[in-house]
């Protein structure tokens, strides 16, 4: 894991070992509905220029949201609270997000169903171990740190 000037509290170690195994499941998870969404699609009768134009396009979209989800773990990591607020933020972006598309999800196939509430509910109990006190403090202490002469 990566070394930081003062042990990281293991409530976040446990945040961040919820979080990057949850995030692996949800980009598996991501593959397996791509693929479900894909013969859904192609069986409402849109163009198979559409169906793989749409495939591309989701492709991409897990490329982004794997670098995005590498820098801001990273950096949580590494102790700047910056990048645990926007974890947060995005995190309970997403939950909201997937509540609303969970009818559709379990439509395309209830293995990709239960994969995404599985994903919700980690991505909540990372977040949470996230914000506990003795993280809470370890922030603290390193941003301290960083600005000390």
């Amino acid at each position: 894991m990566i070394e930081t000037s003062i042990p990281r509290p293991a409530s976040l170690n446990k945040g961040l070992l919820i979080t990057v195994v949850l995030a692996a499941v949800g980009y598996l998870n991501s593959f397996f509905a791509q693929s479900s969404m894909k013969e859904v699609m192609l069986r409402q009768g849109l163009p198979p220029e559409a169906v793989a134009q749409s495939g591309g396009m989701g492709v991409g979209m897990l490329i982004f949201s794997l670098l995005i989800t590498g820098t801001l773990l990273f950096y949580i990591a590494k102790g700047f609270n910056v990048a645990r607020v926007i974890w947060t933020v995005l995190g309970i972006l997403g939950v909201l997000m997937s509540v609303f598309s969970i009818g559709l999800l379990f439509s395309v196939s209830t293995f990709v169903g239960l994969l995404s509430v599985v994903g919700m509910v980690g991505n909540v109990i990372g977040i949470v171990f996230m914000w506990m006190r003795d993280s809470s403090q370890w922030f603290a202490q390193m941003k301290a740190d960083r600005l000390a002469p």
